[in-house]
């Protein structure tokens, strides 16, 4: 292999986990069930089938909103489905729940672990969002929920690569944010989208109170996440330099919706949150192998950086009367191309980890006595 994601062997083989969760839906809640669900399955079953067990459930629920609507948003996705969806994103949630105790408890944690868990969710913060804008019937605000997914965990995941370590307060995105999602996913089932939709308060709809309710979240809790690297990290100047290629993203929509003369952020919004979706799993990875590694990170990499510099690039020809290639059939390319430069990411640097280390990914690996 020419290319290596991981270049010390020894930092990987060195590298422990630190971290703690005191949130209160994790500490009161999630956790005791998954301390108590956790006993019933096999030592044999490693944490990465459950991890793995879990995204399967997330992608179902993609897979049926896409049978449902299409690549559509504002379609009302019907009520079994909708209740199928709610349970399937509380399968997801306990499972990622516990297959970190089900690491601990077959004593096979190691940086794979982290790198998979890390991974996956980070795939399925675009897949849960995108349902989430379904069933709020929103084409016009599904990239602004997507954006309240995805920030919260950048900025998260950034904190973790500069302090060295994943401390969540008593209020987190992770556990509180992840909980409160789907308590209104079946909120939404039981009052229906059309009463959220079409309610009102103080002249706002009640979308739009919960939309500007869940920026107001995020924005808080990304700001407390950039308090704890001022407060504890050494390289602050660094962090706080780097910490600003998640607004690259931010950047690349806002010239979507200023340049497209097709209006692509709005038109096939299910379609530009893949496209993002695959570059946002793929710099969560670069994050990781910064943290796992100790060394400095470098936001968006060369892969994500021509992906959406092009879109950009693209919509920019549109608008100044150069059209080249088709907007959406350009789109799609893209889509391809963050999709084959995600998937490099998670077999390569899988496959550097098993390798060096010598484990399983999916098996517990044989106790060394």
């Amino acid at each position: 292999m020419v290319f290596k994601y991981f270049a010390d062997s020894k930092k990987l083989r060195e590298y422990k986990f630190l971290g703690s969760d005191m949130s209160i839906s994790y500490v009161y809640f999630l956790s005791p069930l998954a301390n108590y669900l956790v006993q019933f399955i096999p030592l044999w079953i490693s944490a990465n089938i459950i991890t793995l067990l879990g995204h399967f459930a997330c992608v179902l629920m993609y897979l049926l909103t896409v049978y449902h609507c299409g690549m559509e948003f504002d379609c009302r996705i019907p009520d079994n489905t909708m209740i199928i969806c709610t349970c399937l994103y509380m399968a997801w949630l306990i499972l990622d729940n516990i297959d970190g105790k089900q690491a601990r408890r077959t004593k096979s944690s190691s940086p794979l672990g982290l790198m998979f868990d890390h991974q996956v969710d980070a795939l399925n913060v675009t897949i849960t969002t995108s349902y989430f804008a379904n069933i709020m019937i929103g084409p016009d605000i599904a990239i602004y929920i997507w954006f309240v997914g995805s920030l919260p965990f950048y900025y998260t995941t950034w904190e973790e690569t500069y302090t060295g370590s994943m401390n969540f307060p008593f209020i987190s995105a992770a556990s509180d944010g992840c909980l409160l999602l789907g308590i209104l996913m079946f909120a939404f089932y039981i009052a229906t989208p059309e009463f959220i939709i079409r309610g009102e308060y103080m002249g706002y709809s009640y979308r739009t109170l919960l939309l500007i309710v869940m920026i107001v979240s995020t924005v808080s809790i990304a700001f407390y996440n950039v308090c704890m690297v001022i407060k504890n990290s050494k390289r602050k100047f660094h962090a706080l330099l780097h910490g600003m290629g998640f607004w690259y993203y931010i950047f690349c929509y806002a010239s979507l919706v200023y340049f497209s003369p097709s209006s692509i952020a709005v038109t096939a919004p299910k379609e530009l949150m893949l496209c993002l979706g695959f570059c946002f799993a793929r710099e969560i990875g670069y994050l990781q192998i910064a943290h796992v590694m100790d060394i400095d990170y470098t936001p968006l990499n060369w892969p994500n950086f021509t992906i959406l510099s092009l879109l950009i690039f693209n919509s920019s020809l549109h608008a100044w009367g150069l059209p080249i290639i088709d907007e959406y059939s350009f789109l799609v390319v893209l889509i391809i191309a963050a999709f084959l430069s995600y998937a490099h990411l998670v077999y390569f640097a899988s496959k550097e980890i098993t390798e060096t280390l010598e484990i399983p990914i999916f098996a517990v690996p044989k106790r060394k006595d």
